[in-house]
C-alpha cells in the first residue's frame, strides 16, 4: 500500500458522485475527451503518473479497498473498507507531523469546507505546502506531492483529503468529528 492509493481512491469516489449528480442527457465527460476513469485521464487531473496509478487500482484491488464494477468493468472504491481503513489505520501507516510554517493551501481543520465545523485547539492552521498557496500555517506533507495542485480544480477530492489529514492530525474528539463526516459523506449513496 502506498499513500497515493488513498488519493486515487478519492478521486473516483469524487468522480462517481459527479456522475450521479449530473442532469439526464448531459453529455458526459466532455471536457474530458475520453472517460474521467481512464488512466491518462487520471494522471492528469491528479498529477500521478499512469503506472503509479495501475500500481494503485492493482493495490487497491488485491486489498480489498476496490472492487471492479460489475458493469462497467471499472475500479470502484469499497466505500465501507476504505472508511474503516482511513479512519482506524491510516494514521498509523502514513502518519504525519506537522513541520515548520509555510505557505500552501489550508487542509484539515483549516480547509474552507470544514472551517465552521470541526475546531482545531492549536493556534496554527495546517496547510499542503504549495507555491500558489495564499495561507500561512504549519506545514504538512500530503498524501502525494501533487495533491495541493489536484484539489484545486475537484472541490470534492479537497474535502476529503482535508477530511482525512483532520482524522491523521487530530486528538481523539477532532479525529472523530471528522471521522463521522467521512462515514455520511462516503456513504451517502
Amino acid at each position: 500500500m502506498k499513500s497515493q492509493d488513498i488519493v486515487v481512491l478519492l478521486k473516483l469516489v469524487s468522480l462517481q458522485e459527479q456522475e450521479e449528480q449530473a442532469l439526464p442527457g448531459q453529455p458526459q465527460w466532455a471536457s474530458y475527451g475520453e472517460s474521467p476513469y481512464s488512466v491518462r485521464t487520471l494522471e492528469t487531473l491528479l498529477g500521478i503518473s499512469k503506472s503509479e496509478i495501475n500500481g494503485a487500482i492493482k493495490r487497491c484491488l488485491s486489498s480489498g479497498l476496490a472492487i471492479k464494477d460489475r458493469q462497467t468493468g471499472r475500479p470502484s472504491p469499497h466505500r465501507r473498507n476504505l472508511h474503516n481503513f482511513i479512519v482506524h489505520g491510516l494514521k498509523f501507516v502514513f502518519p504525519v507531523k506537522p513541520g515548520a510554517m509555510t505557505r500552501g493551501v489550508p487542509t484539515a481543520f483549516a480547509a474552507p469546507m470544514l472551517k465552521s465545523q470541526l475546531v482545531s485547539g492549536g493556534e496554527y492552521i495546517y496547510v499542503w505546502p504549495s507555491a500558489q498557496g495564499r495561507d500561512m500555517g504549519q506545514s504538512v506533507e500530503p498524501l502525494f506531492k501533487s495533491v495541493p495542485d489536484a484539489v484545486q480544480q475537484d472541490e470534492r477530492l479537497y474535502e476529503y483529503l482535508a477530511l482525512v489529514d483532520a482524522i491523521r492530525l487530530g486528538n481523539q474528539r477532532e479525529a472523530g468529528l471528522a471521522g463521522d463526516r467521512l462515514s455520511e459523506r462516503l456513504h451517502a449513496k
